[in-house]
């Protein structure tokens, strides 16, 4: 259990913002859908933990990001096939 009471918080990032002692606005995140990659969902050598966050619509910026970040970081090589895998694990967040 948490050693202070838990808030009806609709999503994890707000959790995570409140448990830290900040709001979405403090992170300068304006209320709305937002895509997230998580790179830490993913076992790696690194132990990544990286979480990169965009509006909904810029999620080709945020697809290049996640392209750029597993080619220099993990290794993978940029085709179509790694950017159709990352596409589809972009996870859809609301605030």
């Amino acid at each position: 259990s948490f050693p202070i009471p838990y808030p009806k918080i609709a999503s994890v990032l707000n959790f995570q913002a409140w448990f830290l002692g900040m709001d979405t606005a403090q992170l300068g995140l304006s209320s709305g859908r937002w895509l997230m990659a998580d790179c830490g969902k993913f076992p790696s050598e690194q132990n990544c933990k990286l979480v990169m966050m965009g509006p909904e619509d810029q999620r080709e910026d945020l697809l290049d990001a996640s392209v750029a970040h597993a080619v220099k970081t993990h290794g993978h090589d940029d085709n179509p096939e790694l950017r159709g895998q990352l596409d589809q694990i972009l996870e859809s967040v609301s605030f």
